[in-house]
């Protein structure tokens, strides 16, 4: 009898390994195509824009990511986990919507306020604010939370090409660089309305607002504050180098730096895929032995993706632009050094961690990541200087310092996993 229980075990781990596996994989070969897509758009903008059109329009775009998650409020990782566990809450859908207008409200103040005070295009803030408000409808969380990835993977494929192909229309109607975030606004409306087309039939999608209490968003927002703040600490540092530049130096400096990072971003993107389906299902499961196998696979092909991009960089960014120096090939092998830690501790942080009770652990890293990046940049500033390469080489020490202090943590939870099973 035993041995019949440790064989069905074993037949149902097999099981809900391929079942992960496949959503995985149907996520990943979106992300896949996703990781691609910034060579296509990257490039058309370079040549027609120059690094300094594509430099303005990469400022905007980093303040819309930013903001991005002062909209979901930590809402995109806190309510999968939920409705993960709970699958019939119907109040939530009716929560959220109201959390994410009061916080596109807050949003769309402070940046007209930015775009007035620092004399820059206030039309930009307006698109800013219009994308932000198409978001507060995105219920990507929903189809997390119900395990549903061949939907989010059309969701995510519909979404990138329809930016592509706006900006491309856009680009051939030689629009103003800034007013190019008009694609983001078109993508993430007909994106939005395929959601609720393979949707609307699920029972807690209800749009009647009028049984929501005080207490109750009172309640939503305090459980969603630790995902919040490291969401918006992981944002802050990957988009603040953008930011910084912009500030700093010329549109073009920025349009070199930006280039580059969004084919790190690409590839973070593309780990997010494994991320999105191992938390929801870590939750439910605990499983630690499919998850060490995919921690294993997937860091495995990350190290062998960032040597041949590493070998290949020059051939890369050729793709972007015709002209390819030695700082962007160096910038570029940085940023393959960040995926090394980046790639581990994103497994190990809200699959592993969050998933075992240590979402704290998981959310403080990012702060304190974060802080680490911005007094990094203070005295670089003061000490030294500020420019691209500086910034890279800050990320990769962040990036390092991240990764090792998750890694502490998990160290003690395979430590007690191994007691209790010791015990028992």
């Amino acid at each position: 009898l035993t041995k019949l229980i440790i064989d069905v075990i074993e037949i149902k781990m097999v099981s809900d390994s391929i079942d992960l596996f496949k959503k995985i994989l149907y996520l990943g070969v979106v992300r896949f195509l996703g990781f691609f897509s910034p060579m296509i758009y990257l490039g058309v903008l370079i040549r027609n824009y120059g690094l300094s059109g594509y430099g303005e329009f990469a400022q905007a775009l980093a303040i819309s990511v930013i903001f991005m998650q002062v909209i979901d409020y930590g809402f995109n990782l806190h309510v999968p986990k939920a409705i993960a566990e709970n699958k019939n809450n119907k109040k939530i859908f009716q929560l959220i919507i109201v959390a994410k207008f009061i916080n596109v409200l807050i949003s769309s103040i402070i940046i007209t306020s930015y775009y007035v005070f620092t004399g820059n295009n206030v039309v930009t803030a307006g698109i800013i604010v219009v994308y932000l408000f198409i978001q507060v409808f995105n219920i990507s969380w929903l189809l997390q939370g119900r395990e549903r990835i061949k939907e989010l993977s059309y969701y995510f494929a519909l979404d990138k090409i329809i930016f592509i192909i706006m900006i491309l229309l856009l680009t051939w109607y030689k629009v103003d660089a800034s007013t190019l975030l008009v694609s983001l606004c078109v993508s993430s409306i007909f994106s939005i309305l395929y959601q609720y087309y393979n949707s609307y039939r699920d029972e807690i999608i209800d749009f009647n607002l009028k049984g929501i209490k005080l207490y109750e968003l009172k309640e939503l927002y305090s459980s969603s504050w630790g995902y919040f703040y490291s969401r918006m600490a992981f944002s802050l540092y990957s988009n603040a180098g953008v930011l910084i530049l912009s500030m700093l130096s010329t549109s073009e400096i920025v349009g070199i730096y930006s280039s580059v990072e969004k084919i790190y971003g690409a590839a973070k993107s593309m780990m997010g895929v494994v991320t999105t389906n191992l938390y929801p299902y870590m939750c439910r499961t605990k499983n630690i032995y499919i998850f060490s196998r995919f921690f294993c696979l997937f860091t495995f092909i990350s190290i062998i993706s960032c040597l041949l991009v590493s070998y290949f960089s020059n051939e890369i960014l050729l793709i972007i632009v015709s002209n390819v120096t030695d700082d962007m090939s160096r910038l570029l092998i940085v940023f393959m050094l960040c995926l090394f830690f980046c790639v581990p501790s994103m497994l190990i942080g809200y699959p592993l961690l969050g998933a075992f009770g240590y979402a704290n652990i998981v959310n403080s890293s990012t702060l304190y990541t974060c802080l680490l990046y911005f007094i990094l940049i203070a005295l670089s500033f003061y000490f030294y200087k500020i420019d691209i390469f500086v910034i890279s080489i800050i990320v990769l020490i962040t990036e390092i310092f991240c990764f090792c202090y998750r890694s502490v943590f998990v160290f003690k939870l395979l430590r007690d996993n191994y007691n209790v099973q010791s015990i028992s």
